[in-house]
C-alpha cells in the first residue's frame, strides 16, 4: 500500500507538505555537488576522500536540514565505516567547499545543516514537532535592510529563524 506523501501527518498533526526537494534530480543534484566538492579539493590540494563522497551522497539523498548527529545517525545506516571523527573532520571542508551552509541552530543550539545554493531563505522551526519550514517573504527582507541601513550598517547576509509552536497541535488535542 503507498501513501502519498501530501497525506501523511507530522507529529503535531500538520499534513506533511511535498517537498520541493523532489523538483530537483537526485543524481542530477549529486554530480553538481560532487562537482563543487572535486573543484574545491583539487584547489585545495586535498586528498580525495571515498568517507567525504558518502557523506555528501548521505546528505544529498537523504538529508534536508540536520544537524551533525542526525547526519551520523543516516550515516550509521547507510555507511557504517564512516564515523563521528571522519563526519567533523568533513564538515567543515563541506561548507568551505560551498556544498554546505550551516543555517540556524535548533532550540538546542545544535547547528543545522542544509545543502548551498538555493535560493535565499529563511526558516521556521516548530517546537512541536521538530520539523524545519522554509519561506521567504521580500517584506521582510527590505524591513530588514531598512533597519540595518537605519543604524548604519550594510547587510552583508543574515540567518533568520523563528521558533514557533504549531496551531496544529492545539487543534488535534482539543478534538
Amino acid at each position: 500500500m503507498t501513501t502519498s506523501k501530501a497525506s501523511k501527518k507530522l507529529p503535531c498533526g500538520r499534513p506533511a507538505a511535498v517537498s520541493h526537494e523532489s523538483e530537483r534530480d537526485p543524481k542530477a543534484l549529486l554530480e553538481e555537488m560532487l562537482g563543487r566538492l572535486s573543484a574545491y579539493v583539487e584547489a585545495k590540494n586535498l586528498n580525495r576522500s571515498e568517507a567525504r563522497e558518502k557523506i555528501l551522497r548521505t546528505i544529498v539523498l537523504e538529508a534536508r536540514h540536520f544537524t551533525a548527529i542526525d547526519l551520523l545517525e543516516r550515516l550509521a545506516a547507510r555507511h557504517p565505516e564512516v564515523g563521528k571523527a571522519t563526519l567533523y573532520r568533513n564538515l567543515p571542508i563541506l561548507v568551505e567547499s560551498g556544498v554546505l551552509c550551516e543555517g540556524p541552530t535548533d532550540p538546542d543550539g545544535q547547528t543545522l545543516y542544509e545543502l548551498a545554493g538555493e535560493e535565499h531563505h529563511d526558516h521556521i522551526f516548530c517546537l512541536d514537532c521538530r520539523k524545519i519550514f522554509e519561506f521567504h517573504d521580500e517584506a521582510i527582507e527590505r524591513r530588514q535592510d531598512a533597519v540595518a541601513e537605519s543604524m548604519k550598517f550594510h547587510t552583508k547576509g543574515h540567518r533568520h529563524v523563528v521558533f514557533a509552536s504549531c496551531d496544529y497541535l492545539s487543534t488535534k488535542t482539543s478534538s
